[in-house]
């Protein structure tokens, strides 16, 4: 993990001290484009994360609305989530993932 954290931080040093050069490399313009397809970017990961939510949400859900979730040990309860049912509606605590 030190490791990892070492490698981090020297990338963003190299990165973050070399901007200057890029900056004038590719000139206002360059810039301008940059921005514009990194905010695409973004748009495009925070339009995925929705679906991909809802349909977690929704997995969930189906799970519940019998009465009872069934956790990771194959039980009645969340026990595996943290959690329990409470009129089949669930009830999350802890980690949830």
């Amino acid at each position: 993990m030190v490791l990892a954290l070492a490698i981090t931080a020297l990338s963003a040093y190299l990165i973050l001290s070399a901007a200057d050069r890029f900056r004038t490399m590719l000139g206002e313009t360059g810039i301008h484009i940059l921005s514009r397809i990194m905010g695409m970017l973004l748009m495009a990961l925070a339009a995925q994360f929705r679906p991909t939510g809802y349909r977690r949400w929704a997995s969930r859900s189906r799970r519940t609305v019998s009465g009872t979730a069934t956790g990771a040990d194959g039980g009645g309860t969340n026990a595996g989530t943290g959690g329990s049912t409470v009129a089949g509606v669930a009830v999350l605590g802890g980690d949830e993932r």
